[in-house]
């Protein structure tokens, strides 16, 4: 599996928010944004056929309908149908947020790439392909909010979205050597996890691999301090190859 951090900051950040790109083909959130900065980092986006969203908040949904355009324009050139999994009502919240950036244009597009809703609800698992997705609990603003864990061929990584530290991020890594974790505080609060709370969880789960992403500025400043073996601090591009 080749997982690669799109971006790793969150709004207002000169890092991109949080996004990644799994085997090519998987996009897991899409942020403002992000449309523009894979095109900069040579990322074909007619190679993404699967979208999958953790939660509703701007900074991890709303360059999707950016995407389906993009697809519309060009439909010769993509891998079809286009998969999109999220939380509940993925199917009716992609709709209005097309028909808001583009009035009048969603039946047009869906009719053009035979989109694939799978709503995929937490403790649910679901078979796409190659890849087996499951959705998990995690606390924060929005009710929807999950967490998920990706297996291809064989090879497993999970991925928190936004999230406070909860019993959902133990079972994560439970699940899953490497997590793909929230550290956007550098001490955690209600709705995001903290540079504390990912200390405690590298010495509770020694033998997994943490890697942070949604940081805010002075969070990275001070996570790149740390000497943890096994906490990775990335920056935008970061690849995991395992």
């Amino acid at each position: 599996m080749k997982v690669e951090l799109i971006g790793t900051g969150c709004i207002g950040t000169k890092q991109n928010s949080a996004s990644c790109l799994i085997n090519k083909k998987i996009l897991l959130d899409v942020p403002n944004g992000i449309c523009r900065t894979l095109k900069n980092m040579n990322k074909p986006l007619n190679y993404i056929n699967t979208v999958i969203i953790t939660h509703y908040h701007g900074d991890h949904f709303f360059d999707l309908p950016f995407l389906i355009l993009e697809k519309v324009f060009k439909p010769e050139e993509n891998n079809f149908p286009l998969n999109i999994i999220g939380p509940k009502d993925i199917e009716e919240r992609t709709k209005d947020l097309y028909e808001t950036a583009f009035p009048n244009g969603w039946e047009t597009a869906n009719k053009v790439l035979n989109i694939k809703f799978i709503e995929i609800l937490p403790g649910e698992t679901k078979y796409i392909d190659d890849l087996t997705i499951e959705a998990v609990k995690v606390e924060h603003k929005l009710p929807e909010a999950q967490g998920y864990i990706l297996t291809i061929d064989n090879q497993r990584c999970a991925f928190t979205g936004d999230s406070r530290a909860c019993e959902g991020i133990d079972y994560l890594l439970s699940k899953s050597k490497i997590l793909i974790a929230d550290c956007a505080n550098t001490i955690g609060g209600e709705t995001h996890m903290g540079i504390d709370n990912i200390k405690e969880y590298t010495e509770k789960y020694s033998d997994n691999v943490i890697v942070a992403t949604h940081m805010k500025e002075e969070t990275r400043k001070e996570a790149e301090k740390l000497e943890i073996e096994n906490f990775i601090v990335p920056t935008d591009g970061y690849i995991l190859d395992f």
